[in-house]
C-alpha cells in the first residue's frame, strides 16, 4: 500500500467529507472501549490488497444455526424450480 509522505502506515486521513468522518469516528469509538486493539488495516475496493482480504471472508449461518443467506436462496431457486415444472 502506498501512503502519502503526510500519512504514515497505521494513521488515517482526516479528509473533509462525511465518509472521511464516519470511519475515523467508527475507529474512535471501538479503540475507546478497549484497552488495547490490534494494528487496522483498511481495504478499499479494487484495492490490491481485496483479493488478499476476501480470502478470509467467511459466512455466519443464521440464528440459532439456521441457515445463511446462501443457504436460503439456493432453497428458494428450488422452490420456484418445482413451482416452474
Amino acid at each position: 500500500m502506498n501512503f502519502p509522505p503526510c500519512c504514515p502506515q497505521g494513521t488515517l486521513l482526516s479528509l473533509d467529507n462525511p465518509l472521511s468522518a464516519r470511519v475515523r469516528n467508527l475507529v474512535q469509538h471501538i479503540r475507546s472501549q478497549r484497552s488495547r486493539f490490534m494494528k487496522l488495516t483498511i481495504v478499499r475496493q479494487r484495492d490490491k490488497l481485496e483479493p488478499w482480504f476476501q480470502h478470509f471472508l467467511v459466512e455466519d449461518k443464521g440464528l440459532y444455526g439456521g441457515a445463511s443467506y446462501v443457504d436460503f436462496l439456493c432453497h428458494m431457486h428450488k422452490e420456484i424450480r418445482n413451482l416452474l415444472s
